[in-house]
């Protein structure tokens, strides 16, 4: 989409709403991975329109901060990322990024270099496609070993001194990996965070221990923990679902959903999921994979729950003594 029309369109709503728009929780974020489009490693066809639309629908809603990464689209939602906020006019409220580094596509498939040269490239990359430097930089699912190892977390504060981005930490797939990250001298964690995966409980209390910043993702488990998750037989041969067992779905969608269900109001299960983290104690920032401007709205509307109400579902799913039984 032509640039002229991009800032049309960012121009339109800051004149429907001003420069003081509304303003959604301050800790959700937009992450913008199902935007990437139907390569590999995405979440199937998303077109340029319907990315654009949803990156102004969380604007026009008061989200203040998008979270993304090199390897989403090969770069190209960072482009259009950067693209949007610069069109943005002057005076309207401070809108930051998270990004990722140190997995790229080469040949069509994710591959993963962690070498500080790597790393530097990557950065670059970024900040070019962006068009600023971002505010806070993840490593992107380093293996355990990269953590270990230290030299690209060490590449990447030294890259925050030298003011090549605001803020630098890792983004994990496992608890282990978060503690040597914590361990390294991380100021970031970005985890995966739900209601079928709280194996993360003892490390956000470590990383609130030691001041560092806790982002959670995933809270609605890859679209599966939503009030209308799509069929698994539209998935596209791309989506990244498809590699999910059987019977992993079948738990999710048989026994999970249903007792959240149960205890939603108004058996919202998306706003309940989003709630639950958003309800959190260490108080993480919260980042809702979003597309289009429905999911975007729900998102940024829903509230955190308070202790009673997550008591109550963790008791539901996961309490030997409850009449419910107990999550698989």
């Amino acid at each position: 989409m032509p640039q002229g029309m991009i800032a049309g369109m960012c121009a339109d709503f800051t004149r429907s709403h001003g420069n003081c728009l509304p303003t959604a929780a301050p800790r959700l974020v937009i992450g913008t991975w199902a935007l990437a489009g139907d390569g590999p490693w995405g979440y199937g066809p998303c077109s340029g329109d319907l990315a654009l639309e949803t990156l102004i629908a969380a604007l026009e809603a008061g989200c203040s901060h998008f979270d993304t990464a090199a390897m989403f689209g090969d770069g190209a939602v960072e482009r259009l990322l950067g693209r949007v906020l610069g069109a943005l006019p002057a005076g309207h409220p401070e809108v930051t990024i998270t990004t990722r580094v140190g997995v790229v596509m080469a040949h069509g498939h994710p591959a993963a270099d962690f070498s500080p040269a790597a790393l530097q490239r990557g950065l670059e990359a970024s900040t070019e496609r962006l068009g600023r430097v971002p505010d806070t930089v993840l490593l992107h699912t380093p293996a355990i070993g990269v953590l270990q190892n230290g030299a690209a977390l060490r590449w990447l504060l030294e890259a925050v001194k030298t003011g090549l981005c605001g803020a630098a930490g890792a983004s994990v797939f496992d608890p282990e990996e978060a503690l040597v990250a914590l361990e390294s001298g991380a100021r970031v964690l970005c985890l995966p965070y739900n209601l079928a995966n709280r194996r993360f409980e003892a490390v956000m209390q470590a990383a609130r221990l030691r001041g560092v910043a806790v982002r959670v993702r995933e809270v609605l488990h890859n679209g599966r923990l939503t009030t209308s998750p799509s069929a698994p037989h539209g998935w596209s041969r791309h989506d990244v679902r498809r590699g999910w067992p059987p019977a992993l779905l079948e738990r999710i969608d048989k026994i999970l959903r249903p007792r959240i269900a149960a205890l939603a109001a108004g058996g919202d299960i998306t706003a309940t999921s989003i709630g639950y983290a958003l309800g959190h104690p260490v108080g993480p920032w919260v980042v809702v994979g979003c597309r289009g401007a429905e999911q975007v709205r729900r998102a940024l509307a829903a509230k955190p729950l308070d202790a009673a109400a997550r008591l109550a579902l963790e008791s539901t799913l996961y309490n030997p003594d409850s009449p419910s039984g107990v999550l698989p």
